[in-house]
Parts: C-alpha cells; structure tokens; sequence
C-alpha cells in the first residue's frame, strides 16, 4: 500500500463516526459474546439480517429512484445501535418493521437535512407505542 493511501485510510478511522462505528462494533461482539450461547449464534446472526434487510430496502430504493448516496458509517452507527437494543427473543416480522421503521424516520424526518431524533430511538419508541411494547434488552 503505498503512502498516500496509508495516509486516507488513516484519516478515515481518526473520523468521529468510525470511531463512533468500531466501538459500537466492539461492544456488539462483546454482548453477544457474552449474552448469547454458542448454539444460538445463528439465530442472532438471522434477527440481525432481518433487521439489516429492514433498515436497507428504504435507502436502496432511494438510492435508486433520486440517486442520494447515504454514509455509510452513519448506516453502521444506527444499525448497530438497534442491534444492541432490539430484543434478543423479538418475532422476526417486528424486527423487520423496526429497521424498515427507523430507515424511513432516518430518511424523512428532517429538519435542515439533519434528523429531527435519533433514528434508532424514535424507531424504537413507535414500535413500543404500536404494538404495546417491543422489549429491548437494557
């Protein structure tokens, strides 16, 4: 790798939101880790690809349809977020709504092109609301 890439990928980690994305990351690895036996590893790996499908389809299609290009890192900061929240034991049909939920006040719910709440928060409250509660796991 020569200099000057050394140099942007650098700059790239010392950003605010992947330092923000790899702790997250780190503190995702260490529940499940420590929370999840072995044999249910799968399991969680599923309700985290729903959840994943969920938040993504809204920005894919916007993506598609006006071309705005999402950062990513702020993608992985929420999804991380709603991974370390979102029931462990939650029926996968709610998991889904809550990304798709979240992903569609991430994207709408704007004041000045910033988000008017903290997606995972507010995806979280309404879908507690709607369907008497969404337990989470703190």
């Amino acid at each position: 790798m020569d200099y000057d890439r050394r140099m942007k990928w650098l700059a790239w980690l010392r950003q605010p939101t992947s330092v923000t994305a790899g702790g997250l990351l780190v503190l995702y690895l260490l529940a499940v880790y420590l929370r999840i036996e072995k044999e249910l590893w799968s399991s969680e790996a599923v309700r985290v690809g729903v959840l994943t499908i969920g938040f993504l389809i809204p920005h894919l299609v916007i993506f598609l349809v006006f071309g705005a290009r999402p950062r990513l890192s702020n993608l992985l900061i929420t999804l991380l977020i709603l991974a370390l929240l979102a029931d462990l034991e939650g029926r996968l049909g709610l998991i889904f709504g809550l990304g798709l939920l979240t992903a569609i006040i991430k994207t709408f719910v704007r004041v000045n092109h910033q988000p008017v709440f903290n997606p995972a928060a507010a995806g979280l409250l309404v879908m507690s609301f709607v369907f008497g509660g969404l337990p989470v796991t703190w």
